[in-house]
């Protein structure tokens, strides 16, 4: 039986996101749920986020034609300051216990070693260490934090391991990243892999024997109009401070998947950063990472057994990641503070690659760089070897994929930068593209920002360019109140509807 296509939306976020309804209109932009993109998609944004537009409820679904299932993960850096419940429910968090391969989550812990003695990363592939049947949780939501408190003891004080998980209020994980710095990288590597966890059947959310703790299941990150856990559920009594203004609108509301087993594993993770804005409807961004809808074996979904693709042992057009990625420094500030900072005997240059961190992993690729500790690193982390580099988040997954034979130089090892040609230049599991359309022609150290007055501007540029998505979209200084269309620069749901509609979107 063909499963659905799963896309993984990966934010970067300081706080809330400031079109979150945008998001919302983009969720619901399918032709599954509407046969045209009129009011009555968007009015359904704001229901609570979980009626559709064509009335399809939890019944039973074609999975061979229904629209990709997403799921939507956020790392902010003061996760305490957001006031979205929509936000609150999907945000990474920190469970006080939790119990994975018979071990505690602190024992987990000081058995890992996180860099802190030795930075030295080995990528010499013969150090292969032999694979464990379950994935580790890497850099994970349960690791320790800095904002947050880190005993793991008892609510009052006493030993976890006697005390249900009912008993405990789960905490948000955060990095706290600041700009330009190691732990922006360290939140994407958190994001990806808490993705990965999603349709994992063998991660538990809850001891054997107690009642399934919904503030922890995975479901709450499903977000596609169907399929969203209830807020209500996955919000109460959180100790994050939901409140009961997280509360799903309808009591009726039955969402269709109603266990953490029946999720489809995720095929597609994408980076974004809350100044992102779509600019493709959500049927366009099947097509451009999956391709049509023509047999099962012409999909490039890695959750379809019957892949032709993979049968013949020829990759396809479109079961590739997205990065538009080089082999050599862009300037001087890449070389100095990028490549330079990077010790010859952690990581030799020739396998140093730099690219946008907006990017598009396949499962594939996303496991491949996680399980890098034990197959390639001695059990170092590879981020330790980027800790003096400035915007590793440029660096990390590049380097990952160039060290694991995924990102490849050209025919005679021919360097890969702005003269390059085609989307195959850079390996054949690699389409070198951009996904997030970004303007750096001023030359500054930030891209150009756009409010409202440049939006429609800008998502046919982005559109020309075949990218997906748009950044710098970000309000007036002191203004973000959500779904205003005032002098604050947000753009409203309704906009983002007209304006798709009107450059041809599908």
């Amino acid at each position: 039986k063909p499963k659905r296509r799963h896309i993984a939306l990966l934010f970067l976020t300081i706080t809330d996101l400031p079109h979150e309804h945008v998001w919302k209109a983009w969720l619901k932009s399918s032709k599954y749920f509407k046969d045209d993109l009129g009011d009555e998609r968007e009015n359904n944004v704001t229901n609570g986020g979980n009626q559709i537009g064509n009335g399809k409820g939890n019944e039973e679904m074609d999975e061979a034609t229904a629209p990709p299932l997403v799921s939507i993960i956020f790392h902010a850096k003061y996760p305490e300051r957001i006031k979205s419940p929509w936000v609150k429910q999907r945000h990474l968090i920190r469970l006080p216990l939790h119990i994975l391969n018979g071990e505690t989550e602190d024992k987990e812990r000081d058995n890992r070693d996180e860099g802190r003695d030795s930075d030295r990363v080995s990528t010499n592939p013969s150090s292969t260490m032999p694979a464990t049947s379950e994935r580790q949780r890497g850099n994970s939501a349960a690791e320790t934090m800095n904002n947050n408190d880190d005993n793991n003891s008892g609510i009052n004080g006493g030993s976890t391991n006697k005390m249900p998980m009912s008993s405990f209020a789960p905490k948000f994980h955060s990095r706290r990243p600041e700009w330009g710095s190691l732990e922006i990288t360290r939140g994407m590597i958190d994001l990806l892999d808490e993705g990965l966890r999603i349709g994992n059947t063998s991660a538990p959310v809850a001891r054997k024997g107690e009642k399934e703790d919904l503030r922890c299941a995975y479901r709450r990150y499903l977000s596609t109009p169907g399929d969203i856990l209830p807020e209500k559920s996955a919000l109460a009594s959180s100790g994050n401070g939901a409140g009961k203004d997280g509360e799903a609108k309808s009591a009726q509301y039955v969402p269709r998947i109603t266990s953490d087993r029946d999720i489809p594993p995720v095929d597609r993770f994408i980076f974004v950063s809350e100044s992102c804005l779509p600019v493709a409807t959500l049927d366009e961004v099947e097509l451009a990472l999956f391709g049509p809808r023509k047999t099962i074996g012409n999909d490039a979904s890695e959750n379809h057994k019957g892949d032709e693709c993979n049968k013949k042992g020829v990759q396809s057009l479109y079961n590739k990641s997205w990065i538009n990625a080089r082999s050599t420094p862009n300037n001087g500030y890449s070389r100095q503070l990028q490549w330079d900072e990077i010790r010859p005997t952690d990581i030799p240059q020739n396998l140093i690659w730099k690219a946008d961190q907006w990017i598009v992993l396949t499962r594939s690729h996303g496991e491949a760089v996680t399980s890098m500790p034990s197959k390639y690193l001695n059990g170092r982390y590879l981020w330790t070897a980027l800790r003096n580099c400035r915007a590793s988040d440029e660096m990390y997954f590049p380097t990952a994929l160039s060290i694991l034979g995924i990102l490849q130089r050209g025919g005679n090892d021919k360097e890969v930068d702005d003269s390059s040609k085609g989307e195959s230049c850079a390996g054949k599991e690699i389409r070198r593209r951009k996904i997030t359309y970004c303007d750096w022609s001023m030359g500054a150290k930030n891209p150009v920002a756009y409010t409202l007055k440049d939006w429609k501007e800008v998502a046919e540029k982005a559109r020309n360019e075949g990218c997906l998505f748009a950044r710098k979209f970000v309000p007036q200084r002191g203004k973000m109140k959500s779904g205003s269309t005032g002098n604050d620069g947000i753009i409203s749901a309704r906009e983002w509807v007209d304006t798709i509609v009107g450059i041809g979107g599908k």
